[in-house]
């Protein structure tokens, strides 16, 4: 009896910890909780590491029927339920999003990103900083780690499985690694002053002064230097002194408003050319100058954009790239996404919408590619990159769909809550802009001489909260003459 109730304490005492109280609201949208980061964390986390332990303890030790038939399906389903590498995988997305929205570890750890938010344990913060160590991501380890450090409860020697010591260790090794020296010896006295007898904190003591003063020695002449140095002219066409993966992140966090003269030209209007739009006309909204960006809100009726991801879920794969230097398909880690292709005679629907992106581009769509749905979840993005075949590349779209991508249709099937906005990393700043569930935006990718629009270049920024839904279609120069002619001008 006694063992038995020891058993069903430790169980409720499980649930207590994976199970916390949640709100009405998610439970009637499900989709929120495994839309929150920290939250797919914890889910993934309990389904590969805590729920197997307990499936195994629990499952010894009952005959209750229903429990059987529980286990019984958890089995049969057992091939689709997340494992290690997706823990890995979506640890990769976090770092990402905090990487580029400048996020601290606090702010994850509490929950307060969104309002389903559930902060994060003690123990669970350390397996974030332990997961990074693994990924040799010290940088990250070291902010989960400190983290940790700043919650400890005073005096506390162990909470579960984590002790104090170890804690402290993990923590010096990652900011030895981040040569943060001085911190990695104020923490390892802390250690040998809990545990003088500690021979490993006293060798990593020798070796973290040792690397402190090779530092500073690194440092004076570094600085020497510097002082003898020219400063140099920036180049005309640079933006900043900013890298393109800073100014990347700059724009994803909203730190590049556009200018009052660039937003003064732009417009909006109503298209009510041709004569399917006359009785329901196009709202169309000029969103840049350079390159000519539009967005054409309520393009897609909300049916439509159901149909569109419905038809395509069952058949998403990982998405690939073209290799620049052999032209030749690819995956890569600067695209983190899910895809397919959707053809104009598969359904109905599809058809109709290349006939309506033909009507608001006025193109040929007979030199299109097939409709790109494309899904990106936790962390998904695309750094910056142009859709086309540049000049430097090795020519993939020539042959196949009649000559480069002269233009791109992008249509937004949905909202984002946090992040997954398209920007232009080339051109002048405030080219920013916010997924809108049913616009499409257009643009064209190369000047009217054939040659590429460096301006073009964009990007997705990772998405934090919520999901990103877009299906994008390429449009090929042939067959285009007639209707976007050439300028006099050999270099427009």
């Amino acid at each position: 009896m006694r063992e038995e109730e020891a058993r069903l304490d430790k169980l409720e005492s499980f649930l207590d910890q994976v199970d916390p109280p949640r709100s009405e609201s998610e439970w009637r949208d499900p989709d929120s909780k495994v839309s929150n980061p920290m939250d797919a964390f914890k889910m993934i986390h309990r389904m590969t590491k805590e729920w197997p332990q307990i499936q195994k303890h629990s499952k010894a030790k009952t005959s209750k029927n229903s429990m059987l038939a529980l286990y019984s399906d958890i089995e049969r389903f057992k091939d689709t339920l997340p494992e290690d590498n997706d823990i890995e995988g979506s640890m990769r997305a976090v770092f990402r999003v905090q990487d580029t929205y400048n996020l601290t570890a606090k702010v994850l750890a509490d929950g307060s990103l969104t309002k389903f938010g559930h902060p994060l344990t003690i123990e669970e913060i350390f397996e974030i900083g332990f997961i990074a160590v693994g990924l040799e991501k010290y940088q990250y380890a070291q902010m989960w780690f400190q983290e940790v450090l700043n919650r400890w409860p005073r005096g506390a020697k162990q909470i579960g499985f984590l002790d104090y010591i170890s804690l402290l260790e993990y923590l010096t090794w990652s900011e030895f690694k981040e040569e943060m020296y001085e911190s990695a010896i104020k923490h390892t006295k802390l250690i040998l002053k809990l545990d003088p007898s500690n021979k490993a904190a006293d060798t990593n003591m020798q070796v973290f002064k040792e690397a402190l003063e090779e530092q500073n020695e690194k440092d004076k002449e570094r600085k020497e230097r510097k002082e003898k140095k020219k400063k140099k002219k920036r180049p005309k066409e640079d933006f900043g002194p900013f890298t393109m993966t800073d100014r990347y992140y700059r724009q994803c966090q909203g730190n590049e408003p556009m200018s009052d003269s660039m937003r003064r030209t732009l417009f909006c209007d109503l298209v009510h050319t041709p004569a399917r739009f006359v009785l329901k006309p196009l709202k169309r909204e000029q969103l840049f100058r350079e390159p000519v960006v539009y967005m054409y809100h309520n393009a897609l009726l909300d049916h439509e954009v159901d149909r569109i991801i419905s038809i395509s879920k069952p058949n998403l794969k990982r998405s690939h790239v073209h290799n620049p230097e052999t032209g030749k398909l690819m995956y890569a880690d600067y695209r983190v996404a899910k895809n397919t292709w959707l053809f104009d005679e598969q359904d109905e629907l599809v058809a109709n919408l290349f006939q309506r992106m033909g009507d608001i581009t006025g193109l040929d769509m007979r030199y299109s590619e097939p409709l790109q749905v494309n899904n990106y979840g936790l962390g998904g993005y695309y750094e910056p990159h142009f859709d086309h075949s540049t000049e430097e590349q090795a020519k993939v779209f020539t042959s196949k769909w009649g000559g480069n991508r002269i233009a791109t249709v992008m249509m937004y099937l949905s909202d984002v809550e946090y992040g997954g906005k398209t920007v232009f990393t080339d051109t002048h700043k405030g080219a920013v802009f916010t997924p809108e569930k049913g616009a499409v935006i257009h643009w064209y990718n190369l000047l009217r001489n054939g040659r590429t629009d460096r301006k073009t270049r964009h990007a997705g920024c990772p998405v934090v909260f919520g999901q990103k839904w877009i299906a994008n279609l390429w449009i090929h120069e042939d067959g285009q003459m007639f209707r976007r002619k050439c300028l006099l001008d050999p270099y427009k």
